[in-house]
């Protein structure tokens, strides 16, 4: 393993006989920003291909943050095993193509009865996909009572009322 530090960048390089592997901590410019910020780089070289992977490195999180994830990890340890079998992968992924323009953060939900819900907000807009009647792995539960069958996918778009004011 050979590690050297050039013009601010450490790199570590690990060499075999099939290719080359290298894992680097650079600065660059993420997607919709003006300030460079620090990504740990993952690249793989072989005879034919490549593959290189960007991870970005945030900055420490503070007690409150740490406290905030343990107690929804704590929580999610007493949510039951459900597994539910993925939609149609091209609809999944053009959903989630079309919304990581809106926002960084994406909420996903599961539920004992086979419907995924995806939502991603905004201070003014939030949008979502639900994929309905999927196949469930695991615990299972069946709903009371009858409803109208809808459409795979369902987009929700919730604006915020704006008060106009008095004249």
């Amino acid at each position: 393993m050979l590690a050297d530090k050039i013009g601010g960048r450490t790199t570590t390089r690990k060499s075999t006989n099939n290719g080359d592997e290298a894992i680097k901590l650079v600065k660059k410019l993420p997607p919709h920003s003006t300030q460079a910020a620090p990504f740990l780089t993952l690249e793989a070289r072989g005879h034919k291909s490549a593959v290189i992977q960007d991870v970005p490195v945030s900055k420490p999180l503070s007690r409150t943050e740490v406290l905030e994830l343990q107690i929804a990890l704590e929580a999610s340890q007493e949510m039951p095993a459900t597994l539910v079998r993925a939609p149609d992968l091209n609809s999944l992924q053009s959903f989630v193509d079309r919304m990581k323009h809106v926002g960084d953060v994406m909420g996903v939900t599961v539920t004992k009865y086979g419907d995924l819900h995806l939502q991603i907000s905004t201070s003014l807009i939030t949008l979502g996909a639900e994929f309905r009647k999927l196949m469930v792995l695991g615990e299972r539960e069946s709903r009371a009572g009858t409803r109208q069958t809808d459409k795979s996918i369902s987009l929700h778009c919730r604006l915020p009322v704006l008060d106009p004011g008095s004249n």
